[in-house]
């Protein structure tokens, strides 16, 4: 509880928000925290997403075929799941999530991230393809395999 406090009143000492986003992507949010009279006038820094390009991309994605079937789909027909870097769910979660966009039948992209290990405060991580079967619905990959990605 103090630690939240001690947040709050840091706030205070600001001279400024970054936020990792950027208007085109998100104008009514930014524009809300450039309205929002609780900001006391202190200015939005719109930076993100920052990523960097240079590295390569890890074995656990196979990027050129994603681009390739995103490519391949109806102009702004595609959903796309990210919870962020630390964005992580439990199995039941994963699961739960997974009925939903199989229930829906949209296209999707999913971002799925691995929690750390009960109990730790580590940083999420991504599954190796073959582990995707032990947190997702049973036969949850091939029922989707054309929408979903």
């Amino acid at each position: 509880e103090s630690s939240f406090f001690n947040y709050g009143g840091g706030l205070k000492k600001a001279n400024g928000i970054i936020v990792n986003s950027f208007h085109e992507l998100e104008p009514h949010a930014i524009n809300s925290f450039l309205e929002d009279p609780g900001l006391r006038g202190l200015p939005v820094y719109p930076v993100g997403p920052v990523l960097n390009l240079e590295t390569k991309p890890k074995e656990t994605v196979d990027s050129d075929n994603i681009i390739k079937w995103l490519d391949d789909q109806p102009p702004s027909s595609v959903v796309f799941l990210c919870f962020g870097s630390v964005g992580a769910f439990d199995k039941d979660q994963v699961r739960e999530i997974a009925c939903a966009i199989e229930k829906c039948g949209t296209r999707f992209l999913w971002s799925l991230r691995k929690p750390p290990p009960n109990g730790t405060m580590g940083p999420a991580s991504d599954y190796p393809l073959s582990d995707l079967t032990a947190v997702l619905p049973e036969g949850f990959l091939d029922r989707t395999a054309e929408i979903g990605k």
